[in-house]
């Protein structure tokens, strides 16, 4: 099975998924010079990446129904939270894809212009970015997890970031083993999850 990397609560940067499907973001300086962090919001905020197969751009309301047939699906929402209806995806979108800078983004199948998941890119620490992924059913167990993995840390070494960090669960064995393949360390365990990082 395919596994997830959520967005959790770490830190004192708090980036994290409720339950009413709110991403909320508490300390966004994270120490980090204000102006620094300004210019990396402003460079962050129009990611926009190409991979063999995929693409990854900001969302749009208009993503709201591909988004949905994958976070009403209980296995993709197994370790998230409960699936979402319409409305709550909508939220999720508005909260988490259209604020600024966006904690997540679409990734699109190109062959077919379809939202297939989103990408996780947001503060983590003093000095680095959390990535990650969810992806709809249909697309497990294709490497699409690795292909976008590789290039979220390329994006990252292009923009000053000095790490990339993936968070997940014991049970996530599949994000465990893409956080050892791309050389992350692990850093330690918080609340039950694992920790790795990437110096960039």
């Amino acid at each position: 099975m395919e596994e997830i990397c959520r967005i959790s609560q770490t830190g004192r940067g708090r980036f994290f998924l409720s339950g009413a499907a709110m991403y909320a973001i508490m300390d966004l300086a994270l120490g980090i010079e204000e102006g620094a962090l300004l210019d990396r919001e402003r460079s962050n905020r129009k990611m926009k990446l190409t991979t063999k197969r995929c693409a990854v751009r900001p969302f749009t309301m208009d993503d709201a129904p591909d988004l949905y047939k994958i976070l009403s699906d209980k296995e993709v929402m197994r370790h998230i939270e409960p699936p979402f209806d319409l409305e709550q995806t909508r939220e999720f979108i508005r909260t988490a894809g259209l604020c600024e800078p966006p904690l997540v983004y679409a990734l699109i199948w190109r062959e077919t212009g379809e939202v297939i998941g989103h990408v996780i890119f947001h503060p983590y620490d003093q000095s680095g970015w959390e990535i990650g992924w969810v992806l709809g059913r249909a697309y497990w167990g294709m490497g699409i997890a690795q292909e976008t993995t590789e290039a979220m840390v390329n994006y990252s070494r292009t923009t000053g970031i000095k790490s990339c960090v993936i968070e997940c669960g014991k049970a996530q064995t599949v994000s465990r083993h893409i956080a050892q393949k791309n050389h992350f360390a692990p850093e330690g365990e918080e609340n039950g999850r694992y920790i790795y990082r990437l110096g960039l």
